[in-house]
């Protein structure tokens, strides 16, 4: 592989967006644009930058021992939780919330967060004592977990404007210069 393509790679594996990767690496704005999801998506065009790719990608996996299918699984558990598993409304209307040990396990890893308040009273003549919990469930907001799947799935791209006067100067790199660069990045990648 060229010194662009290594720093490709690397500037890829950042945030998996190809057009703004190959600039950074030196590409023109045009080769960026037309070529680099290309490069990330078809095996023919650019083999070895696509094997890098799909190579660090699966270390990454191993890494963190998870796959992307994973995540997009999870991701749609999530944008489809039903919050009936949360909440139980009684005869009267009236909504609280689903004591944490009956809430299925699986349903129970998605809660974010969980807020609890017991009061205690006592009646006017002081014979009486009553005591009230409240339990509050926080859950994944469905239009974040589907904005992220929208992304995922190519519906939501974000249209960024740069706006940049002069040169970005990695033309002017000598090979070392570069491949100090790309050490560096790959550092930051972990």
């Amino acid at each position: 592989m060229t010194p662009k393509e290594r720093m490709f790679v690397l500037e890829y594996l950042l945030d998996l967006d190809p057009c703004r990767a190959a600039k950074a690496a030196g590409f023109s704005a045009t080769v960026a644009s037309s070529k680099a999801y290309q490069w990330v998506s078809n095996s023919k065009v650019k083999p070895n930058v696509y094997e890098a790719i799909q190579a660090a990608i699966g270390k990454r996996a191993a890494r963190t021992e998870r796959s992307a299918d994973e995540v997009v699984k999870a991701l749609w558990e999530m944008a489809e939780l039903d919050i009936a598993y949360f909440m139980a409304v009684d005869d009267g209307g009236a909504v609280t919330a689903v004591p944490l040990d009956q809430i299925p396990p699986e349903k129970r890893k998605y809660i974010n967060k969980i807020k609890g308040k017991r009061t205690i009273r006592e009646s006017a003549d002081g014979g009486q004592m009553s005591m009230q919990d409240e339990t509050e469930y926080t859950i994944p907001e469905k239009k974040g977990t589907y904005e992220l799947l929208a992304r995922h799935y190519g519906i939501l791209v974000d249209k960024k404007e740069i706006k940049h006067s002069g040169e970005i100067g990695l033309t002017a790199l000598t090979d070392q210069e570069l491949d100090e660069r790309i050490a560096k990045l790959t550092e930051q990648a972990g």
